[in-house]
């Protein structure tokens, strides 16, 4: 009776923490302007699930975020909120999932504590919002280890389905996302002795995630990154020590946790130095935590000096042994209950102070749009650039052509908008300008490093006012 009730009260815990985080996010979280990467997302995702599919055999994108947000926006719309809505909700599913997991194989206190500290993350509240697969991944990855973590404890190898399944799906939102099965593997290596059950169940898991990858093995390797080609560079030892930052949301927070382990290092030495002595589940765990950070960390940072693919964003689902790393090392100080918990108050108030509740995705497109309509005529012809920036303009400009996925470019172009990568003088008499021409930039540097659009207008017409909505410059030109 009393085990009951006890599961009934941190079940209870779970759900209350899943609506103060889904509340928290959702009342805090700014209204700001889509972004490019989430028009794609909403834009593709109008499609039939064929169609998608058909697009990300020649994308770098896996299909299933497309394929839910496909489905959910068919219930909640289009709007900044609607698209947005779907990525909060596996955020804020996320907390009770951490929650439960970690109470079971770490304890109450480091449950609430890692806990805390993934709610008021910044790097977490960002994603939480953005209609991107980041936040699903998260979630997914803390899935995938509530079974590994079941196969351990209850040594039943099919269990190894469910990691597969799951696993499958996290590969097929993100690629990077690859590094959880393979953090798997490595551990389950390190016992293969004493339970091999966790060995078969991550055999089961792999054969269950390989075969709906085989048909997309060719399309994966057609579509890595090239180093010069695509728009991330090799990664330095700046952007190394800046994921760790943005997992802590800024310098100080990474600064106490730091001190905290040291603090930590210094009492418990002597437990690290007998390793062997550590029952397996404690060995498990701390294999497991630093598994979790060393393999996606390093590998990734490894690869992308071949294959630039190292983002932060890319490994938001590694925060999470941090978070539990600090619950860890603030509960095994032989310090009074009181000032442990004293410390993981000051460790979340850091990561509160942290929280960038003005934030923006660096794209105004929304006040870019709005301001474009409101100063010019229709008879204006307006030039945009990057080309495939036709998705978020058609979003605020006109949302019925944004909905027109199979020719919202031909409908901007009746509208007198225009898109080009490049522009030459043929191209600029084609569309017939008037007394006035807009230009809308946003991403063209990428595209157009020369600079032919502003060179060519320039020839024919005078700029005469330019206003920057964040990284969405709009220029208005006069005839000469």
């Amino acid at each position: 009776m009393r085990k009951s009730q006890g599961s009934s009260l941190f079940l209870l815990i779970a759900a209350g923490l899943f609506v103060l985080n889904f509340l928290f996010k959702f009342l805090l979280y700014p209204d700001v302007s889509l972004w490019l990467d989430e028009a794609y997302s909403v834009f593709n995702a109008q499609k039939s699930i064929a169609e998608i599919i058909e697009l990300c055999k020649v994308d770098q994108n896996p299909p299933f975020y497309l394929i839910l947000l496909h489905f959910w926006i068919k219930l909640f719309g289009i709007s900044e909120v609607g698209a947005r809505s779907m990525t909060l909700l596996f955020s804020a599913a996320t907390a009770p999932l951490l929650f439960l997991t970690v109470k079971r194989y770490w304890g109450v206190s480091i449950a609430l504590c890692s806990t805390a500290l993934f709610s008021f993350a910044d790097m977490h509240f960002y994603y939480s919002m953005e209609a991107r697969a980041f936040a699903l991944v998260s979630f997914l990855c803390i899935a995938s280890l509530n079974l590994y973590f079941k196969v351990f404890e209850r040594g039943n190898y099919w269990l190894g389905l469910g990691i597969g399944v799951v696993n499958s799906m996290a590969f097929f939102s993100h690629y990077i996302a690859v590094f959880i099965p393979v953090t798997q593997l490595i551990v389950s290596l390190f016992f293969l002795r004493k339970n091999n059950a966790l060995f078969f169940a991550v055999i089961i898991g792999g054969i269950v995630s390989i075969i709906p990858l085989i048909p997309w093995v060719g399309f994966i390797i057609e579509a890595m990154p090239e180093k010069g080609v695509y728009w991330l560079q090799p990664p330095g030892f700046g952007q190394l020590v800046g994921l760790f930052v943005s997992f802590f949301g800024s310098k100080i927070p990474l600064i106490l946790f730091f001190v905290v382990g040291a603090v930590w290092l210094f009492f418990n030495r002597s437990k690290l130095l007998n390793f062997r002595a550590l029952t397996d589940s404690e060995k498990f765990k701390w294999v497991l935590l630093l598994c979790w950070i060393v393999v996606p960390v390093f590998v990734d940072y490894l690869i992308s000096f071949k294959t630039p693919v190292f983002l932060n964003r890319y490994l938001l689902y590694v925060s999470f042994p941090f978070y539990i790393l600090s619950g860890v090392f603030v509960f095994g100080l032989p310090w009074n209950t009181n000032i442990k918990w004293g410390i993981v108050g000051v460790l979340i108030l850091a990561f509160g102070l942290s929280i960038n509740t003005s934030l923006s995705k660096d794209e105004n497109w929304k006040e870019a749009i709005n301001y474009l309509k409101q100063t010019r005529s229709k008879k204006d012809a307006v030039i945009a650039s990057a080309w495939y920036t036709n998705m978020i303009f058609s979003y605020y400009y006109d949302k019925e052509f944004f909905k027109q996925y199979n020719n919202n470019v031909e409908l901007l172009q009746s509208s007198n908008v225009h898109f080009f990568n490049s522009l030459n003088s043929e191209n600029l008499q084609d569309i017939q300008p008037g007394e006035r021409v807009f230009l809308v930039l946003c991403h063209w540097e990428n595209v157009d490093p020369e600079h032919t659009i502003t060179q060519v207008v320039e020839t024919e017409y005078n700029l005469v006012k330019e206003r920057n909505f964040e990284k969405v410059r709009v220029l208005e030109y006069q005839r000469k």
